[in-house]
């Protein structure tokens, strides 16, 4: 086929109770001159089955199968596979209303935009000198991939990829690397993107392991900074709630500290070596818990935090367990 506009990449890893309502809410969109990219990432269960037929039935799917190798190895194999002159992700246990692609399209026909973000109250225009718009919204829409249409040249001429390493926090990453690139950005409320958040292996109902947490620190808390100085961030509102990410990050972290069997001498060593004022100074204390917490690590009090810290959780650990 000829280039398309737009390229579509699902990932996939055993799906098969949700794809097929995801496969079809996308063939049957009203804007047609798109290419959807199926990345099948070792399904062990009837997904490749499905994504055969479908196949079958329809030229503009291209099926890729791959082994498991996680939702961001599945995504750049779609990245370094697609044609279209825009990109867009839909997860594969999630569905799209018949006008979504039509939508997405109206906002990216403005002048010179990079990217179309839905999830905000209304449409805007956000140019490179009024980015902090995009933070002013209590809302979690800056931290997915999903629900965007994103600018393939711009994606191509600076190599942005998600990050394989990462377990969590991979689709903000690529988020915030491509905000760093553009310049132009439309903002328009929903436009039929319907996420399943019964999905049973969903991200936010489980927890990772202190190396996973770590990780995100590494890549997310650096792009952050970036994208406040680089974008000129200074409306205090923006910088409040982009402070409160790096925070969230660092609260994450301890709280892994604590979730996990992690050896004493290493959850010292974590405690001195992350940067707690991050989390101490965007943090507000709502119970007499959280008080002494912080008023340990501000003074950097680490051996009795983690006293403190490990021996109610034995205590918690020791009323389930009754």
């Amino acid at each position: 086929m000829d280039r398309p506009t737009i390229s579509i990449i699902v990932p996939i890893y055993n799906s098969s109770l949700y794809l097929a309502k995801c496969i079809k809410s996308i063939l049957c969109q009203s804007f047609g001159d798109f290419e959807l990219l199926l990345i099948n990432d070792g399904s062990t269960d009837d997904s490749r089955k499905i994504c055969d037929d479908f196949a079958r039935t329809d030229r503009r799917i291209r099926l890729f199968n791959k082994e498991n190798g996680g939702v961001s190895s599945a995504r750049n194999i779609g990245l370094n596979n697609s044609k279209g002159e825009w990109i867009t992700f839909i997860d594969s246990d999630d569905w799209v209303d018949h006008d979504y692609l039509m939508c997405l399209m109206q906002c990216a026909q403005h002048d010179q935009v990079d990217l179309v973000m839905s999830g905000y109250q209304g449409l805007a225009r956000v140019d490179r000198f009024k980015f902090y718009h995009l933070f002013l919204s209590d809302t979690t829409c800056y931290t997915v991939p999903w629900g965007k249409l994103f600018k393939a040249k711009v994606i191509l001429r600076n190599h942005i990829r998600f990050q394989e390493e990462m377990r969590l926090g991979e689709d903000l990453v690529f988020l915030y690397m491509f905000l760093l690139h553009s310049n132009i950005v439309y903002t328009v409320g929903d436009i039929g993107y319907n996420y399943n958040n019964n999905a049973e292996d969903s991200l936010s109902k489980r927890i990772f392991p202190i190396e996973d947490e770590l990780c995100i620190c590494k890549y997310a808390i650096p792009i952050i900074d970036r994208l406040l100085i680089e974008k000129q961030i200074s409306n205090m509102l923006a910088v409040e709630r982009l402070f409160s990410l790096k925070a969230f990050f660092i609260r994450r972290v301890l709280n892994s500290l604590y979730y996990n069997d992690i050896p004493r001498k290493q959850r010292i060593g974590i405690l001195r070596s992350i940067n707690i004022s991050l989390y101490t100074g965007a943090t507000k204390a709502s119970t007499w818990k959280d008080r002494i917490y912080l008023w340990l690590l501000r003074r950097r009090l680490y051996i009795c935090y983690d006293i403190l810290r490990y021996f109610i959780r034995l205590i918690k650990s020791k009323r389930r367990n009754k």
